[in-house]
């Protein structure tokens, strides 16, 4: 039982987290929050941060990439989850 609830508190998404669309991002920034979800290419972004204290993670896809990230500066302070992901 209560291993049970440890798992289910740890699989949990973060009560803000968000999809974040992919595409061309059109020179703006892309500054993501606790729990928030990749998947897909990200184009066209002048700064991609994971800021300290967040964890982001990579979602499972069916066929092709990922998460393909094309940026002028990336900064990961936090985590980047891409664990199982291949």
């Amino acid at each position: 039982m209560i291993a049970r609830l440890l798992l289910s508190l740890v699989l949990a998404p973060a009560a803000n987290a968000a999809v974040i669309a992919s595409g061309d991002y059109g020179g703006g920034g892309l500054t993501l929050a606790n729990g928030d979800i990749l998947s897909g290419t990200y184009t066209n972004i002048s700064s991609f941060t994971v800021p300290a204290g967040v964890t982001v993670v990579v979602a499972a896809t069916a066929s092709g990439a990922n998460l393909a990230v094309y940026a002028s500066t990336v900064s990961i302070a936090g985590v980047l989850n891409g664990s199982g992901r291949g």
